[in-house]
């Protein structure tokens, strides 16, 4: 199972359907974003990741101290 997929800004954008796949679910902007090589990310999760009772990304709360449930997307410079 992956559990982060990072897109760049030079990357073509996800669509809504390709979100929702990578994440297994309908989609949430996280409030706090994230910094990598001093580029911002935004990040994208399962809205109900908690309630289907989604395993902990450990990448992400190692890496970022963020408890996320399921997958995450880190969006450079955030959706458009």
């Amino acid at each position: 199972m992956k559990q982060v997929t990072i897109v760049k800004k030079n990357d073509k954008q996800l669509s809504l359907e390709e979100m929702q796949s990578l994440v297994g679910g309908r989609i949430e902007r996280h409030p706090e974003k994230v910094v990598i090589d001093k580029s911002e990310y935004e990040v994208i999760v399962n809205e109900e990741g908690l309630i289907d009772k989604l395993p902990l990304n450990a990448e992400m709360n190692n890496n970022f101290g963020l408890f996320i449930f399921g997958n995450a997307i880190l969006i450079e410079g955030g959706l458009k």
